[in-house]
C-alpha cells in the first residue's frame, strides 16, 4: 500500500522530472499534499527507501532519529513506475501497481485462508478456493459480474504483458530467429493445446517450435526475491484459482504427454522463464 500511495502521489514522476534526483524539500514542492500532512512524507520515503524502491545518498538513519534525508534517486524498480516512455523504454507498471492493489476482494479471500484449510465436507464452507469460500463463486465468475473489476484486471494484465514482451524481444531475440508466423493461443487444457500446437507444426512441413513464457518453480531464479515472487504467485494461485505454479518435473511430464521430445528452459525473466519446446 505504501508503493501504491507513492504511485498515486506521483512521487516517481516527480523525481524523474527533477532530473532523477531530488531532495525532500523539492519533493514536497512538486507534489500536492495537505499542509498538515507534509511532515509525514519523510516517513513514507524512509520505508520505500528501506524496501529498495528509492535510493538516498544519505543513510536512512541519518541524524540519529531515523529521519530520511539527502537526495532521493530512482532505482530500476521505481524507474518502471515513471510514465515517461523514454525513461523506461515504454514499460510503465504504475497502472499494474494501482490496479492490483485496488482488488480488495483478493485481500478478503486471503483472510479466509486459515478457515479454508480447516474446512471439510460437502457444505459451502468446503469450497475449492478461499476466494470461492468468501464470495460463493469462483474468481472468473466474479470477474464476469463486475465490469469495473474486470476492466481493472484486464489493465494490470496488459501492463504486465507489455513489460514482459519488451524484455523478451530485447533479451531473447534469438528465440524468434527463423520464425515467420506467430500466434497467441487462448485458454485451453494444457496437454490438449500443446498437442494441437504439435499438430500445427507438423502440418506446415517445416521446422517449428512452441515458445512458452511461464514460471518454472525453483528454476535458477536470478535472485532470492525472484524465488520469493514464484512462491507468492503459487500462493496466489491457491487462494484465487484452483491451479498452481509448476516445477520442471511437472512441465516435463506435460511436454512428454503432449508428444514433444525436447525442450530448453531459459530463466532470463526473473521469476519467469522462456521455454522453447520442440516436437
Amino acid at each position: 500500500m505504501a508503493l501504491r500511495c507513492a504511485v498515486k502521489l506521483g512521487i516517481p514522476d516527480a523525481i524523474h522530472r527533477s532530473g532523477g534526483a531530488t531532495t525532500l524539500t523539492e519533493l514536497l514542492a512538486a507534489i500536492p499534499l495537505a499542509e498538515a500532512k507534509r511532515t509525514h512524507l519523510s516517513r513514507l520515503m524512509r520505508l520505500l527507501t528501506e524496501l529498495g524502491v528509492f535510493f538516498t545518498e544519505d543513510d536512512v538513519q541519518a541524524n540519529g532519529g531515523g529521519e530520511a534525508g539527502g537526495v532521493y534517486r530512482l532505482k530500476p524498480v521505481s524507474r518502471l513506475l515513471v510514465h515517461d516512455v523514454e525513461a523506461n523504454d515504454g514499460a510503465c507498471l504504475s497502472q499494474f501497481v494501482t490496479s492490483v492493489t485496488a482488488l480488495s476482494s483478493n485481500l478478503t479471500a486471503y483472510l479466509r485462508l486459515d478457515e479454508w484449510f480447516k474446512s471439510d465436507g460437502g457444505d459451502s464452507s468446503s469450497a475449492d478456493t478461499p476466494f470461492m469460500m468468501a464470495y460463493g463463486q469462483g474468481f472468473w465468475a466474479a470477474d464476469g459480474c463486475d465490469a469495473e473489476r474486470s476492466a481493472r484486471f484486464d489493465q494490470l494484465m496488459a501492463s504486465d504483458s507489455r513489460l514482459v514482451a519488451d524484455v523478451v524481444v530485447r533479451e531473447c531475440s534469438d528465440v524468434f530467429q527463423g520464425i515467420t508466423m506467430c500466434c497467441m493461443i487462448g485458454a485451453m487444457r494444457t496437454v490438449r493445446i500443446l498437442q494441437r500446437c504439435r499438430e500445427a507444426i507438423y502440418a506446415t512441413g517445416a521446422a517449428g517450435k512452441v515458445v512458452i513464457i511461464e514460471m518454472v518453480m525453483g528454476q535458477s531464479p536470478s535472485t532470492k526475491k525472484a524465488f520469493e515472487a514464484q512462491l507468492l504467485m503459487d500462493m496466489c494461485m491457491m487462494v484465487l484459482f484452483t491451479g498452481k505454479e509448476r516445477g520442471e518435473q511437472t512441465w516435463n511430464k506435460i511436454f512428454m504427454d503432449s508428444g514433444f521430445t525436447r525442450y530448453k528452459i531459459r530463466p532470463v525473466l526473473g521469476a519467469r522463464s522462456v521455454i522453447e519446446l520442440y516436437p
